[in-house]
């Protein structure tokens, strides 16, 4: 479904007045992270230890406890640790926006109107999509005279994604001088919409996520959690 619409889109819109933009019309939305890292903090440290002997035998004792320390990290949270891998300061209000629709999508940071975008982030910050399923409906109307060609319709798609999130900048000079290298996984789901006369687009992501690594030099983190994201926007014709 989406070769062939993407196919007829492209004719269709060939003869329709398009002005190209360094970055063409792509559906925008702030995104929420709600992650929890896991590290050790002890391994197996001694805590208690007795021995009783008797006159046959001789009972050692010993107790001892291995511990971890959680992490929260927001939304907030990983513009931090971007603006310390870029060696920069975002200004105040600044958010963490996903840009892209059906499975695609790219890391911005933008000012606090959610729509400016400022830096993008994807060389230290990245989404891939591995897998995806679609399913969904979609009608395409197309209305031609001698000087004019005009459509009308809408898509509705349920996408289910198999998607990987990288962070690393661990070739940068960050901020502090420490760095964050780590991999999520897991499944992407993404209910889309897109009306045709007009372009946009509304998509509704969820992406939970497992994976691991290091962050601000601590290694051997555990993280899991949710990230959601309510895009809108113009659709560019592709």
């Amino acid at each position: 479904m989406k070769t062939i619409l993407q196919i007829a889109l492209s004719t269709l819109f060939a003869t329709l007045a398009f002005h190209a933009e360094a970055l063409p019309p792509s559906p925008v939305g702030p995104a929420t992270v709600s992650l929890t890292a896991t590290f050790q903090a002890t391994t197996e440290d001694l805590i208690k230890s007795s021995t009783n002997h008797s006159t046959t035998t001789t009972n050692s004792s010993y107790l001892y406890k291995s511990t971890t320390t959680n992490l929260t990290i927001s939304s907030p949270d990983i513009l931090n640790l971007l603006a310390n891998s870029f060696n920069t300061n975002f200004p105040a209000g600044a958010k963490l926006v996903l840009r892209g629709s059906s499975g695609f999508y790219v890391f911005f940071v933008s000012d606090s109107t959610g729509t400016n975008l400022l830096l993008n982030v994807s060389s230290v910050l990245s989404m891939t999509r591995v897998t995806v399923v679609y399913s969904g409906q979609g009608r395409l109307m197309v209305k031609s005279t001698s000087a004019t060609s005009t459509v009308s319709g809408n898509d509705t798609e349920s996408n289910t994604v198999y998607a990987k999130i990288g962070y690393d900048d661990s070739t940068l000079t960050t901020g502090d001088g420490t760095t964050t290298t780590f991999e999520l996984a897991g499944v992407l789901t993404s209910k889309y919409s897109r009306n045709f006369s007009n372009n946009n687009v509304t998509d509704n992501v969820t992406l939970n996520v497992g994976g691991g690594g290091t962050i601000r030099g601590v290694p051997n983190g555990v993280i899991q959690g949710t990230i959601k994201c309510k895009l809108a926007g113009q659709q560019a014709v592709v």
